[in-house]
């Protein structure tokens, strides 16, 4: 090692946090015991440097001599206990003599078995023989009590002294950083300046090891800023504790620029700044810093391995782990036990089990470490190999510790396994570890994960002591359960109770703040944080943002994201989301170009979000460019992205390139088949998500709810009431009938299928019903036109305590209009905005001109909507226009085409049906002849089609597509000799009365077509049940109602504009549609 040894506190507090990270311990039991001697001052690992003149430390060190190498080889290998307490045994044996080196041997020991009491016990003899100890055998003990685990006797101890050196500082600033009471050592560190003394190097480096938050991330600088000024910042240890504080404070940007600048670096200092990108989830560059310290000559040592290795954290890195193995048993370090540790754990994460036990069940000298590393391996997905080497390590005489419990608690959370966690909690009972803050707050954990709030309750309250991780895992767990007001109360307590929230604790409660609802419970959160300065920290400051983002305060955040001093990548991301979660989709799309412009690359969260914003904006060819940049940014084997691929493409209406992203798929989820199936119903290729379906069953996915609501919607805009059953059937076989969202699904099917019956019989078997249920089911009633019931059902949802949104209110207004009472449904409009507070939307204002349409007040409603003039007014001149149909008015219906292309621009097709059947009725035949030719030459006049389920199987039919290969031309031939002879009349607008023209009707109207299949193929009383892609035109509808009564046939036809159920001669839609 070149240059200047680290000291001891930083050797501490660098492997703590590597350790932490990669194999959840605490690691000073792994670093050697080191003496060094420079400057005059002797230092020892795991102790404070003592303060001796050149001289007396060389004759201190050699009065010491082979007893001290003894006693520190005896030491390490047997920690447990035996010589610590043979060690104090010895201080009441006669003719032993109990001098300062004596007294420091002992205390040495006890801070290597991290024995308190053997401490105390040394101490106690001080004082019973009245030995007085000096600066150096004082500061002996500050450390010790501070290693062992006491500040408050370290605290005494300090106190008690008259004289002290900066030595007896650094020993107290050094204790409090390490039992995380930074502010002590703060305070500390300049009550030290004021009573005269001036920092050293060591000072320095203890204060800095303080520095542990994002939140101290500007007192660090301070501290930087004094180094400089004091002229440490060329010593090679100054400089790696700046290296290690600025990564815990969470800028690697600033830990970089003093590492770039070191003059000289030894192994500890690239340690350091490897470690910092591995804890910051970069692992890219912490593999490239790896290799230019290979390159630099510097040999890597055991901590530079293990801190590396946490670097390789998903199968994606399993080949650099196995690369970094090699170069490990290259060094001959595979049987370090601290590397071995680190080994099984990189294997266990990059998911090569095989790998990971192979280097366990080699390992010459396993510690307990490597029984947990092994055991937390198991964790993912190997619950019961886990528990056997629990059994295992046991068998073999190694006692489970706290982290022990913990893996294993963690492994039950997973799994959400409530009986195995309550039986190792029986354990911990029995082996008084319950006590233990770290088991009991894993305890906590497990029992959220394993949904019983009531048990973590208890835990949490009987616990002895408690920490700030903790508290954090009661809030998560209140959160979790929806517990949200109990949450705060819980964190109002935290205050009372004096601990100091951190980074996660508001992290926790602003992630609880997901509706606007929420809003003022967010900004009091956000007062908190600004009241203990945790803006600074970019993860708080980041969940500020996605808070406000949630609660649809837009320019809340965009305040803290331009309050944000260095905006890190999840800065930018947050932004964008909140951008898209609030519609403002070009602000997304415009933020991330800005990213770009500044060098940012993004990571998949990135483009997941501007691939959101793209597809809102139905923006292909932004689309498509984005998707070239996922490619060069290498995610294009990401599952989510790929996903979000096929759901952009979707949006911007290429079908074609979202089902080429997702063939190229190779490992398909269930996700990923949702998301196709959502496609397939999104260009409304209903068939095709059936037929997907089916595809995905055969390769062995299983279908979730989300599957099951997409079928589901696919059978809905079929009509395919068959499918449907069946689908029904398998969610109660797989027992997902009472998931909401698929109970909210099979309503809309049977609805939109015409079966009110069953949609109602699973409405009422649901045990929660949110407003989406309500909807479903009042719209269900509502189209197939029984408005009096939907009615009704509104009054029971508002009894039921469940708020109505903008879609019940349109169900409402058309129930009304359906009804006939324009009076009412003017009343209820008004009560949109007096009583809901919300602005009625265009949909709405468009069934109060329905409604004055079907009263026949046909010149209130045009006042209607030029009274309202709205910029964007489309639906109620169409409502209009069919108003117009109905009641022969030809003026105002070209009038209200008129309108109709100043807004839309262009003429659609729907509307030129309209007007030509209003121009038909008026026998204006010239007139609907050059609508058809300007259909023609605009490409608008597309073939109408009409589909039927018969036996689970698809039949559609076109216009103009009636030959003999249809299989109906004799039930087509026997209907019109059925309306002939029973004197079935067409109105004479629209056609003359002989069968070759109600013959010619049924090639025009492919409902016609599909109803004579369905009464050839199905039974006698069977519902004929099919949908159109075009409105029903008047001679069909006529034709339909005589069809029903002539052969005593239900039919249920649903158009795009109206469902329509023929029975005994009768239309619910009262002939308006």
């Amino acid at each position: 090692m070149h240059g200047r040894q680290p000291s001891p506190r930083f050797w501490t507090s660098v492997s703590s946090l590597l350790l932490t990270r990669v194999l959840g311990v605490q690691s000073s039991r792994f670093i050697g015991i080191r003496q060094w001697c420079y400057n005059g001052k002797a230092y020892f690992r795991n102790s404070t440097p003592m303060s001796l003149t050149p001289n007396e430390g060389r004759r201190r060190i050699q009065e010491s001599g082979s007893t001290w190498d003894a006693s520190a080889k005896v030491g390490r290998n047997t920690w447990k206990g035996k010589s610590i307490r043979g060690g104090v045994q010895l201080l009441g044996k006669r003719g032993v003599q109990a001098n300062l080196n004596f007294y420091a041997r002992r205390l040495q020991e006890c801070v290597q078995a991290k024995s308190l009491a053997e401490g105390k016990k040394v101490h106690d003899h001080m004082r019973s023989a009245q030995f007085e100890p000096d600066i150096y055998l004082n500061n002996m003990l500050i450390s010790m009590y501070s290693k062992c685990g006491s500040i408050e006797d370290a605290n005494n101890v300090f106190q008690s002294m008259e004289d002290k050196d900066v030595v007896s500082w650094n020993a107290m600033i050094s204790g409090y950083a390490l039992h995380g009471r930074g502010q002590e050592a703060v305070d500390l560190f300049y009550q030290m300046q004021r009573e005269g003394l001036k920092p050293n190097q060591n000072s320095f480096i203890s204060i800095l090891s303080a520095c542990q938050t994002p939140i101290v991330l500007e007192f660090g600088e301070q501290i930087h800023s004094h180094i400089t000024k004091a002229g440490y910042e060329s010593d090679v240890n100054v400089s790696t504790a700046l290296i290690n504080m600025y990564c815990k404070c969470g800028s690697l940007e600033l830990a970089r620029k003093v590492f770039n600048e070191m003059r000289e670096r030894n192994v500890v200092s690239w340690t350091a700044m490897i470690s910092g990108y591995v804890q910051h989830g970069d692992s890219k560059e912490a593999f490239v810093l790896f290799q230019k310290l290979i390159r630099s000559g510097t040999q890597p040592n055991k901590v530079s391995f293990a801190s590396i290795l946490g670097a390789c954290t998903n199968p994606n890195d399993l080949e650099q782990g196995l690369k970094l193995h090699a170069y490990i048993k290259q060094a001959g370090l595979e049987q370090e036990v601290l590397v071995g540790n680190a080994l099984i754990s990189m294997y266990a994460r990059c998911g090569s089990l095989a790998n990971a036990r192979q280097v366990f069940d080699n390992l010459r000298s396993p510690n307990r470490v490597s029984w947990n590393a092994m055991i937390a391996g198991y964790g993912e997905g190997f619950m019961e190999e886990a528990f056997r080497l629990f059994r295992d390590m046991q068998q073999k005489g190694f006692q489970p510790d706290r982290f022990t419990y913990a893996s294993l608690l963690a492994i039950c959370a997973d799994r959400a396994d409530l009986n195995r966690g309550k039986e190792l909690h029986s354990q911990i009972v029995r082996t008084a570890w319950e006590a233990d803050v770290t088991v009991a707050t894993a305890l906590i954990s497990m029992y959220a994960k394993c949904g019983s709030l009531e048990e973590a309750r208890k835990v949490f309250n009987q616990m002895p002591e408690k920490n700030a991780v903790s508290w954090n895992a009661f809030i998560a767990c209140c959160c979790r359960h929806g517990s949200e007001k109990e949450a705060f109360q819980v964190f109002k307590q935290m205050r009372r109770d004096d601990v100091i929230p951190d980074h996660v604790t508001f992290i926790t409660l602003l992630n609880s703040c997901t509706s606007p609802e929420d809003f003022e419970r967010g900004r009091y959160i956000h007062g908190k944080i600004d009241q203990w300065g945790m803006l600074s920290n970019n993860l708080v400051a980041n969940a500020l943002i996605s808070m406000y983002g949630r609660c649809g305060k837009l320019a809340d955040a965009r305040e803290v994201f331009y309050r944000i001093r260095r905006r890190d990548l999840g800065s930018w991301n947050a932004m964008i989301a909140a951008y898209v979660q609030h519609g403002a989709n070009g602000s997304a799309f415009d933020l991330f170009i800005k990213y770009k412009s500044e060098g940012g690359k993004g990571d998949k969260y990135t483009f997941i979000n501007v691939l959101r914003a793209i597809a809102n904006l139905e923006d292909l060819d932004a689309g498509r460019k984005i998707h070239g940049l996922v490619e060069k940014a290498g995610l294009e084997k990401d599952i989510r992205i790929l996903t979000t691929l096929i759901k952009m493409y979707s949006k911007c209406g290429s079908l074609r390139d979202a089902y080429s992203v997702f063939k190229n798929v190779q490992e398909k989820d269930v996700v990923c088949w949702n998301a196709m199936l959502a496609a397939y119903n999104h260009s409304d290729h209903g068939q095709d998500a059936l037929k997907l379906f089916q595809q995905m069953r055969l390769e062995g996915v299983n279908p979730d709810s989300a599957t099951y609501t997409s079928v589901l919607n696919a059978c809905a805009r079929l009509g395919a009431i068959e499918h449907g059953k069946k689908f029904h059937t398998q969610l109660k076989e797989a027992a997902m009938e009472t998931d909401t969202r698929v109970s909210n699904a099979l309503i809309e099917m049977y609805s939109r299928c015409g079966c009110l019956s069953s949609a109602n019989e699973v409405f009422e078997k649901m045990s929660r019903r949110n407003t989406n249920s309500w909807n479903a089911l009042i719209a269900g009633y509502c189209q197939n036109g029984q408005g009096n019931v939907a009615l009704e059902y509104y009054e029971h949802m508002l009894r039921a305590r469940i708020s109505p949104n903008k879609a019940t209110f349109t169900s409402i207004l058309s129930s009304y209009a359906q009804l006939g009472e324009e009076e009412q449904a003017f009343d209820f409009l008004e009560s949109i905005k007096e009583e809901w507070n919300m602005e009625p939307s265009e949909q709405h204002y468009a069934c109060m001109v329905a409604a004055l349409g079907r009263a026949s007040l046909l010149k209130e409603a045009e006042e209607f909507i030029e009274e309202i003039s709205s910029e964007s007014d489309a639906l109620m001149w169409e409502s209009l226009l069919v108003a117009c149909r109905i009641h022969h008015n030809v003026g105002l219906a070209e009038t209200a085409v008129e309108h109709l292309l100043d807004v839309k621009a262009q003429s659609s097709p729907a509307v030129c049906e309209q007007l030509m059947n209003i121009y038909a009725a008026a026998g204006r035949w010239e007139d609907v002849s050059v609508i058809k030719a300007t259909m023609r030459e605009a490409g608008l006049l597309a073939p109408k089609s009409c589909t039927i389920e018969v036996n689970s199987e698809f039949h559609t039919f076109m216009t103009n597509h009636f030959s003999p290969q249809i299989g109906v031309e004799d039930k087509i031939e026997e209907l019109v000799w059925k309306m002939m002879d029973k004197g079935f009349l067409l109105d004479p607008h629209y056609a003359p009365n002989d069968s070759r023209e109600k013959e010619r009707l049924f090639s025009h109207c492919p409902e016609l077509l599909a109803v004579a299949y369905g009464l050839e193929h199905t039974p006698p009383g069977v519902l004929v049940r099919c949908v159109t892609d075009s409105p029903v035109t008047d001679p069909s509808h006529r034709m339909l109602k005589f069809i029903s009564k002539a052969y005593n046939r239900g039919i249920f036809v649903r158009d795009p504009n109206c469902f329509h159920n023929f029975k005994d001669g009768i239309c619910s839609c009262g002939d308006y549609w």
